[in-house]
């Protein structure tokens, strides 16, 4: 196995934290080694001090008015060092001094001795109510403090002199009170503005969350990714907001999947995403720690204003800028992490497979080993491994393998992964500026590290005030993704992900033929060793340009222009190998013809915003904001594919490096589109407490046919402010907010191609030879309709937005309708003599209901400040409209749920009282139509006869009107997915948890992995050992099997209740701890925040899922690891 080395990065910055800490423990040692020498009579304090300070290249701070620098002194000293240069100075006075690495501070020295006066205190709001629970720390001495009573009133004993009190609460701004030489405090805090006026990113502006009527949700990104060891947007939102489901895969570089509110349309769908209102779509290539928030806009009311492509929602990206008057400040943040498989295939033993073969009525299987003979050897090895050194021998000429390997977990490895992140920002009063760049490298879990990922991130924004009215501010982003992964489909039966490799199958080498010679084995970690790996190369270039002018007050017009340049560069190379297939005397080759691949695309997208605000209040409760303005966009991709085989060189293949001996191929494709729009948004509200909103889109689309480009979408919303109501003003000191909200829209969908509409001709090669070659010939044509156009996708939503005591306890409630409307489906039937299927057409409807639920509660208990969330969301899909008149149950029809699983119900098995003594069914006894069943064999319930079938398991017709004995067993839908988080400060220290779950959800897994010796090449996992019926085990879960799976067994395989998995999960996305160091101890290192945290991702994961199966995908492939890491965070 290879030796895993510290990353020098990683060792860098271990160095790095420890010299901090050394700095810590240093700084006293500094002014020991400085010395001076100063003669002087009759001359000041300042003066003695002025020539400290150029001897010693320290400053000296002191406060005139406290320290009597004019006092007169003879001074005499020759090679002292600084502490008894001071000592001598102020010897007899009052003073004490500290000494760091760049300041002497010199201040009065305190009494030893303090008298203790005690003060009582009354803490209220501005509404004159009191606060139940507020904080009151002495500032400066964090242990000593106290809690407001029910009243709202504390006492604390504090010693004489200035004392300034620090008084807190969750959802008031943070009051420093001096208490001067009064003994009674009235205190009134005044709710935090921040908490009154928190804004979300809504199309093309923000909003204040309290005028929100949509169905909106907005996380922090810095809250959401913390010091977690994710490398992905999606990872770092998964279980953030309700209604949202974000994921991506274990891959490294893999690409994120995000859904809202469920299935989109049977044609596909997803969200629109847009970074800085832009289209960005390789969000793998994004850095999560270049990102302010993320904002979803769920609902049409709140989407309407992005029209076509918003359908399914808008996922609102907004990247960080610094703030006016920031003084500079530099960041670096890294995290080293390391990952390990836990969740692996558990194969059963040779012993236990072979016994229960033998018990199943095996006398071989298909490689040739006598089940006997084998059971034999396999005791004998048991006994005394020493008689076959090699875990083989070979009877007969057949070999047979007794040792037990880990074919599974020998294909992983730990792996590394690194995150470094630096950025620099600041600002005055008119310009504000930062930049940022970071590196990220993971390597993958498979041996090897063929399986990695690394990203480059380089991204700067400038924004500068020209005049009073005009704005200007440019952004540049560049990212670089290159990923690389063992190629695996080289030929079918090499594969890394096998599920019907027995535990005894050799590993290493074994020989072949006549002359011995050795072959790797066909294992998983031989083909990854052994293959070459496929990389690929994307990058990312964006400038953003923006422009203000402040026409008149509260009237804003601005201009946005961006274009993006997207690059990618696919190379692979499947060499060749040959490799012993293990089981059986054969060698395979990885390819016969060592094809060489490589493709390179390129995307250009501009986009052009044209847009103006408008902003007022009129007699102070009516509050009017307009938004109107214009989109274009324009995309152009283009695409060059080329194929090469028979390299003349393995080492150095290329398109041009083949022998000819088969043609190569090339093609190349390109799609242009573009899209124009007109939007606006109209808001009103009286008071806080009565809301309107309308919003609109005119959207013209090229991807349509000339006649129906154009689509005008639409949607209203309304709310209500009942806490701000006049009778609910008794309610106050409860009830802090209580908003109802509606919106009604309708929505377009454009999520098809650019040129279905054209009735395009297509190539292929000819089934016959033309010197020496099978040509290539063009394809008539298929037919098309020229008057498809969007889908329609209606909106119904209502909410409730919540807050009690003092929005300690916040939540959020929503139900929704979605009608989808003119999907693209089946045509009518044409005539035969047509030739031709029937185009597709707008002639499917999808309808889906659902709700969220979102809670968070906040609270501090003394110097304990801690937090909880948990959000709930589901959703469920039925078709209202498709062309299948006979509902059959292989395609989509009008009732149908999708995810629908229909199978079979099961009785019980076949017993010997089942038959007569000729082996056949007794009448009466339920029959399956076209099988021999036999005792042991699974017997399902008859539901349904009809006049050819009685008594007998049938499929029907395969429609709903007549599925036969089938029924709805379950759903393969995720429903009750849900998220919570929390966490806990205190003194410095901060804990962390992220959960995520489904909470219901059935799986069809099928194969090996359901069943045991699925076929005559299957394998028998640990679940299914001894759970396999037998004569002496009538009991058991699965039915009989048999040699080389025939007879019978298929029907014993069949889709049904008995073998639907439970596939319902609680994840443990996230534990963390971090310790923030007190800004007193690292201000001597001129640090304005030092963090240390330890991490873990994705810890635990609780299933009912066989061994090995992610409940995420529900397969076999790259597996889910769990990830500790650790890192640091310091800010200059």
């Amino acid at each position: 196995m290879k030796r895993k080395l510290i990353p020098l990065k990683m060792r860098l910055a271990c160095i790095l934290a420890f010299a901090i800490w050394f700095n810590l423990q240093a700084e006293s040692v500094f002014s020991q080694t400085t010395v001076v020498s100063i003669r002087a009579n009759q001359t000041s304090v300042e003066n003695v001090l002025r020539a400290i300070e150029k001897q010693s290249g320290r400053y000296c701070v002191y406060n005139s008015k406290l320290i009597n620098a004019d006092r007169m002194v003879d001074i005499d000293l020759e090679n002292c060092s600084i502490e008894e240069a001071l000592d001598k100075l102020f010897k007899g006075t009052k003073v004490k001094y500290e000494i760091n690495e760049r300041h002497i501070i010199i201040s009065p020295a305190s009494t030893s001795i303090q008298q203790i006066k005690k003060i009582s205190g009354h803490v209220l709001d501005d509404k004159g109510e009191s606060i139940i629970g507020a904080n009151i720390i002495v500032k400066g001495k964090p242990g000593q403090g106290a809690i407001t009573n029910i009243n709202g009133n504390f006492t604390i004993e504090l010693p004489q002199g200035d004392v300034t009190l620090v008084v807190s609460y969750i959802g008031y701004t943070t009051q420093e009170v001096k208490v001067g030489n009064k003994s009674t405090l009235k205190i009134i805090l005044k709710e935090d503005s921040e908490t009154l006026d928190e804004v979300v990113v809504v199309g093309f502006s923000t909003q204040k969350k309290a005028n929100v009527t949509g169905a909106v949700a907005q996380v922090s990104m810095d809250k959401a990714l913390g010091d977690r060891p994710v490398t992905s947007l999606g990872a770092a939102l998964q279980g953030a907001m309700p209604g949202f489901n974000a994921s991506s895969g274990a891959q490294p570089g893999a690409g994120n999947t995000f859904n809202i509110r469920g299935l989109e349309s049977i044609n596909g769908g997803a969200p629109l995403i847009l970074v800085d209102n832009v289209v960005f779509n390789d969000l793998y290539l994004l850095n999560p720690a270049d990102i302010e928030s993320v904002s979803i806009l769920k609902d049409a009311s709140s989407a309407a204003i992005y029209g076509a492509r918003a359908s399914f929602g808008v996922v609102l990206i907004t990247t960080k800028k610094a703030k006016k008057n920031e003084r500079l400040s530099i960041n670096y943040n890294n995290n080293f992490a390391v990952s390990k498989v836990n969740n692996l295939l558990e194969l059963a033993s040779p012993i236990e497979m072979i016994s229960t073969l033998q018990a199943g009525g095996y006398t071989s299987v298909w490689s040739g080993q006598n089940i006997e003979t084998w059971m034999k050897l396999l005791n004998e090895y048991k006994a005394n491994p020493s008689l076959y050194p090699k875990g083989w021998t070979e009877v007969n000429g057949t070999k047979y393998f007794l040792r037990e390997n880990n074919i599974i977990k020998d294909m992983f490895e730990n792996s590394w992964k690194q995150t470094h992140n630096i950025s620099a920002q600041g600002g005055s009063e008119k310009i504000k500026y930062r930049l940022s760049a970071a590196y990220t490298k993971q390597d993958g879990i498979l041996v090897t590290d063929k399986d990695a990922f690394t990203r480059y991130n380089i991204s700067s924004h400038v924004s500068g005030d020209i005049t009073k009215w005009l704005t200007t501010s440019l952004d540049f982003n560049y990212s670089r993704g290159e990923k690389s992964f063992p190629i695996t489909d080289g030929s079918s039966e090499l594969r890394i992900w096998p599920t019907n490799t027995p535990s005894y199958h050799p590993v290493g080498n074994l020989p072949y033929g006549n002359d011995g010679a050795e072959y790797p084995v066909m294992t998983p970690e031989n083909i990854i060793r052994l293959t070459n790996a496929e990389n690929t190369a994307t990058d990312n270039t964006r400038v953003l340009s923006r422009t203000n002018v402040k026409i008149i007050k509260g009237l804003e017009a601005v201009l946005e222009y961006s274009y993006q340049v997207g690059n990618s560069d696919y190379e692979a190379y499947y060499n060749l190998f040959e490799v012993h297939q293990g089981l059986a005397e054969s060698i395979k080759p990885s390819t016969a013809k060592t094809p060489f691949t490589r493709h390179t695309s390129s995307t250009r997208y501009s986009t052009l915003n044209a847009f103006a605000t408008y902003n007022a209040t009129f007699g102070n409760d009516h509050n009017v904001s307009a938004i109107a303005g214009y989109n274009q966009e324009e995309n152009h991709y283009r695409y060059l594919y080329g194929q090469a085989y028979n390299m003349i060189s393995n080492e150095l293949p290329s398109l041009s490096g083949s022998t000819g001996e088969t043609p190569s191929k090339t093609s190349d494709a390109y799609t242009d589109y573009g899209l124009r729009s007109g939007f606006f948004r109209a808001s009103y509200n009286y008071a806080q407490k009565y809301f309107l909103e309308a919003n609109g889109r005119y959207d013209l689309s090229s991807k349509f046919p000339k006649d129906y480009r154009s689509g005008f979408f639409p949607s209203v919303s309304v709310g209500w402010g009942i806490h701000n109501e006049k009778f609910m003003e008794d309610t106050r000191n409860v009830l802090s907010n209580l908003k109802l909200r509606g919106s009604y829209g309708t929505l377009g969908n454009q999520n098809i191609g650019a040129y279905g509409y054209f009735a395009s001709m297509g190539v292929a090669t000819a089934n016959w030879i033309s010197e020496g070659m099978r040509p290539t010939t063009l394809t008539p044509p298929g037919m098309v309709r020229a008057n498809y156009t969007w889908e329609k996708v209606t909106t119904v939503n209502g909410g409730l937005d919540f807050g009690f005591i003092n929005n300690r306890l916040t939540g959020t409630l929503d139900v929704y309708r979605r009608d989808t409307k003119g999907m693209l489906g089946p045509g009518e039937d044409l005539p035969a003599v047509g030739g031709a299927t029937a185009p597709q057409q707008n002639a499917a409807d999808m309808k889906t209901i659902g709700f969220e639920f979102g809670l968070n509660w906040r609270d501090q208990i003394g110097e304990i400040n801690y937090g909880i969330g948990f959000n709930i969301y589901d959703s469920k899909s039925k078709i209202t409209r498709y062309k299948n008149e006979n509902k059959l149950l292989s395609s989509y029809y009008v009732g149908q749920e999708i995810g629908e699983i229909w199978g079979y119900l099961t009785d019980g098995f076949y017993t010997a009282d089942d038959f007569d003594v000729n082996g056949a069914l007794k009448e009466g006894v339920v029959s399956i139509n076209g099988v021999t069943s036999h005792v042991g064999d699974i017997k399902y319930k008859n539901l349904r006869d009809d006049e050819n079938y009685i008594n007998s398991i049938t499929s029907g017709d395969n429609t709903f009107d007549n599925p036969g004995d089938r029924v709805v067993i379950g759903n393969n839908r995720a429903r009750w997915q849900y998220g919570a988080n929390g966490f806990v400060q205190w003194k410095g220290f901060n804990f962390s948890f992220i959960l995520q779950g489904v909470g219901k959800r059935d799986a069809w897994i099928g194969g090996d992995i359901n069943f045991p010796m699925a076929s005559q090449y299957g394998t028998l996992y640990k679940h299914q050992v001894g759970q396999i019926w037998t004569e002496d085990n009538p009991n058991a879960f699965y039915g009989r099997i048999y040699e080389n799976a025939g007879s019978s067994q298929g029907a014993n395989q069949r889709t049904c209740d008995k073998f639907l998995y439970n596939a319902a999960y609680m994840r443990i996305k996230n534990l963390t701890l971090s310790y923030t160091f007190p800004i007193q101890l690292i201000q001597k290192m001129y640090l304005k925040g030092l963090k240390v945290f330890i991490s873990g991702e994705d810890l635990f994961t609780f299933d009912h899922l066989p061994a090995g199966i992610d409940p995420e995908n529900l397969g076999w492939n790259y597996p889910h690891a769990s990830t500790v890491s650790f890192g640091m965070n310091f800010t200059l």
